[in-house]
């Protein structure tokens, strides 16, 4: 069952511009590394701290493998690693592309191609099935993609439908109520989906963070240079967190609605937003930005070529920006700790396939 709460779009507050204080910048402290097997590789879709306030454990879900490894956070060794069965009276089966972990007891797996969610167990026992499909949203969670659990609810971020050209009366999440399996959806997209039409890729790929700290459910579009923060009464005021590196977003003409190389390659050569991080230590969000590239276009990968941090202070103001080493990190694994700001470094794991290392970064002013 699907019902729909439209309307969210329209009680959008903005608030009013104030200059930035340009204050921060990030600098690399040291690298932590995490060894792992030679059956391991670097596809990771999900990344995850436990427990949330002082995590001891390190939890990533590797991709193509239907497993999940578990580390001490302070020794990096390897506590246990979970292979969940894809058949049998347990079975997951083999679409499983993400993973939210709420506690030892309820790990949930998605599949994100069938739309069904899988709650197990540390023992990888099959406790609960979910399924999610509805012709409104797809759900999504990872790394980038928030999910949390409150008051018997799952907040799950959505994708709009595939093949559709989408505007703002579309969702920008999925809530599953865990008791009945019910669907809503209350929040909208930006009114920027309404200027044209975005492609079907990178400008779909809302991303969202959840701060449990301050209760706030924050929204990141790819085509806006303001987050959404979410208010205790379901109405979203919206702050500005853009890129000097950008210029205005523009949707793309209509003719290139089925033509892929020239969606990916306009997104490539304006830029994107994507995930929004939370560090309940330094009391910061870190937004990324993948900055329009300065080179030929040759491939889908170059949409994540130039990637920045924009830094917002815990009041979502904007109080620095900081470049990154284009083709270094994985701006998709990312997780945060009293240390610092991680981030997976694919080059240096091209070096030494043994051990996912990840340069871990605080701010410091300028």
């Amino acid at each position: 069952m699907f019902v729909s709460f439209l309307g969210c779009s329209e009680r959008v507050n903005e608030t009013k511009s104030i200059p930035i204080l340009d204050s921060l910048d990030l600098a690399i402290v040291k690298e932590v590394k995490f060894h792992i097997d030679t059956s391991t590789n670097s596809s990771i879709s999900s990344i995850t701290t436990y427990p949330r306030v002082n995590p001891k454990y390190f939890i990533i879900y590797h991709t193509f493998q239907s497993s999940a490894s578990i580390f001490d956070l302070q020794t990096r060794k390897l506590l246990k690693k979970i292979s969940f069965p894809i058949e049998g009276p347990n079975g997951v089966g083999e679409g499983i592309r993400g993973m939210y972990f709420h506690n030892f007891d309820s790990i949930f797996l998605i599949a994100i191609l069938e739309q069904r969610i899988f709650m197990v167990d540390s023992a990888a026992r099959l406790k609960k099935k979910f399924n999610l499909a509805n012709d409104k949203v797809y759900a999504m969670t990872g790394t980038t993609y928030s999910t949390h659990i409150k008051n018997g609810l799952m907040y799950l971020t959505g994708y709009p439908v595939s093949q559709q050209a989408v505007n703002s009366s579309d969702f920008s999440d999925l809530i599953l109520n865990l008791s009945n399996g019910h669907l809503i959806s209350r929040f909208n997209l930006s009114k920027e989906y309404d200027r044209g039409f975005w492609g079907y890729h990178n400008y779909m790929r809302i991303k969202s963070s959840f701060d449990a700290e301050g209760d706030n459910l924050i929204f990141s579009f790819p085509n806006d240079d303001y987050v959404y923060v979410r208010q205790a009464d379901d109405s979203i005021r919206k702050y500005f967190a853009g890129s000097s590196k950008f210029r205005k977003l523009k949707p793309l003409a209509s003719r290139y609605f089925e033509d892929n190389e020239k969606i990916y390659k306009h997104a490539a050569n304006q830029g994107s937003y994507s995930g929004i991080f939370y560090d309940r230590w330094s009391k910061l969000f870190y937004r990324v930005g993948f900055n329009p590239i300065n080179k030929e276009y040759e491939s889908p990968a170059d949409t994540q070529h130039n990637p920045s941090l924009i830094i917002l202070n815990k009041n979502f103001l904007k109080v620095g920006e900081w470049s990154l080493q284009s083709g270094e990190y994985d701006m998709s694994s990312i997780f945060l700790t009293h240390e610092g700001l991680h981030i997976f470094n694919q080059k240096k794991y091209s070096l030494d396939e043994d051990n996912l290392t990840f340069d871990v970064f605080r701010p410091r002013k300028k």
